[in-house]
């Protein structure tokens, strides 16, 4: 029932459809622990709960294979190519690096709202999703925003 959705958000942080469908079959299993706590399994919170557990999987997975790449990158000796501007690449992967860990430090609530909102769906598929209104869905993102502003400015100003 939940398969598409399932890999649509491991995927979206993943991108890549064998490791995805490797994250879908642990979500799978870790949902399946649980499966006794859930009351209806069609429900809105039960869909939410589903999307929690598949993008902390990915988030997981995504962390452990970076961290892994970079030991491997570490290990090699790289030739940069003159028409390839090294530094912009870098300071383009450091930003993004720092917007996911900002990100993953929101609160849950909000970071929820967020993960889904960057994963294309609209805040009528949120809020039935999550079990909230359409407001709260647009609140939340506007709050995680402005949350993750001040994180930004604060590491830029060194606080």
């Amino acid at each position: 029932m939940y398969y598409g959705t399932m890999m649509s958000v491991a995927n979206s942080i993943i991108k890549d459809h064998a490791l995805a469908e490797d994250i879908v079959a642990e979500s799978f299993i870790k949902i399946n622990r649980h499966l006794g706590k859930l009351q209806d399994i069609s429900s809105h919170q039960t869909r939410g709960y589903i999307v929690s557990v598949v993008r902390s999987i990915s988030y997981d997975f995504y962390n452990k294979r970076t961290r892994n790449k970079e030991d491997i990158d570490d290990n090699l000796e790289l030739i940069p190519d003159k028409d390839i501007n090294i530094l912009s690449d870098l300071v383009i992967q450091d930003t993004c690096d720092s917007l996911k860990e900002i990100i993953q430090s929101l609160p849950e609530h909000l970071r929820d709202v967020v993960y889904l909102h960057a994963s294309g769906y609209s805040h009528d598929e949120i809020a039935q999703s999550l079990g909230i209104s359409y407001a709260n869905s647009k609140k939340r993102l506007s709050r995680a925003r402005k949350m993750a502003q001040k994180i930004w400015e604060g590491e830029k100003n060194g606080k």
